[in-house]
């Protein structure tokens, strides 16, 4: 694949209400967007880069982060990854990407860059 930058990262926060004055401040409020269906709270930036904050009960973290690439055989990619001993995830939810989890078990996301 050919990176073409990052589309997005989700953290996953102990407090919604706690976390969100802080990136109000941090970005604008501007960049905020509403909360979508699962709860997530996103602020978008320029270039189509974004950070969503989702809250967890767990340990605050880095859920995920998404690049985006040019476009790619999704075939080829995933047996590369296989052949590399990389867990292929399943992205029902989002057919056209490509989830992995790389070597340190961090979920990564591989999308075409629009």
């Amino acid at each position: 694949v050919v990176p073409r930058g990052v589309d997005h990262v989700v953290l996953q926060v102990s407090s919604l209400e706690k976390s969100l004055p802080y990136y109000r401040a941090l970005y604008g409020a501007a960049a905020e967007r509403p909360k979508d269906k699962n709860g997530r709270v996103w602020f978008e930036f320029p270039k189509n880069t974004r950070i969503a904050l989702e809250q967890t009960s767990g340990t605050p973290a880095i859920s995920h982060y998404a690049i985006k690439v040019a476009p790619f055989d999704r075939s080829a990619l995933e047996a590369r990854l296989r052949e590399l001993g990389t867990r292929v995830i399943p992205a029902a939810d989002e057919p056209d990407v490509v989830r992995f989890a790389d070597n340190n078990g961090i979920v990564v996301e591989v999308r075409v860059a629009e």
